[in-house]
């Protein structure tokens, strides 16, 4: 066991003079997004309609941008039937493109992303622009 432990540390250390600190305040993290996808219609309206309210959110660069959404299907041993679709979404950042709201027809995604925030500021994100869909 001390063997183990001693070898874990010497990674640790190792690591430590290549990265940095071997502690950390926060964890690493890149990124934290939460992922919708809404039933039926979606949106229920066009969801470029939603990009202007998203202002008062701080949400207010628009890029266009699609997914491709691949579907593999098989049945009783037949061959596979593969289905390709190209969705349009829009991505509406804040100035410093540390937020971002995804829009598509059906789905919905919130990013955070860059330096770790913290879960309060996601939140924050978060019911700001599900306040707004």
């Amino acid at each position: 066991m001390t063997a183990l432990r001693d070898a874990q540390w010497h990674l640790v250390r190792r690591n430590a003079k290549v990265w940095g600190s071997v502690g950390y305040k926060n964890p690493i993290l890149t990124e934290i997004y939460a992922e919708l996808t809404l039933p039926g219609d979606g949106l229920g309206t066009s969801f470029v309609e939603i990009v202007p309210l998203l202002k008062p959110v701080g949400l207010n660069a628009v890029e266009l941008s699609h997914i491709r959404n691949f579907n593999i299907e098989t049945r009783n041993g037949d061959d596979p039937k593969v289905t390709k679709e190209h969705i349009p979404r829009l991505r509406v950042w804040n100035d410093n493109k540390s937020q971002l709201a995804q829009l598509s027809k059906n789905q919905i995604v919130i990013n955070l992303v860059g330096k770790y925030a913290g879960w309060s500021a996601f939140r924050t994100l978060f019911d700001g622009v599900l306040g707004v869909v």
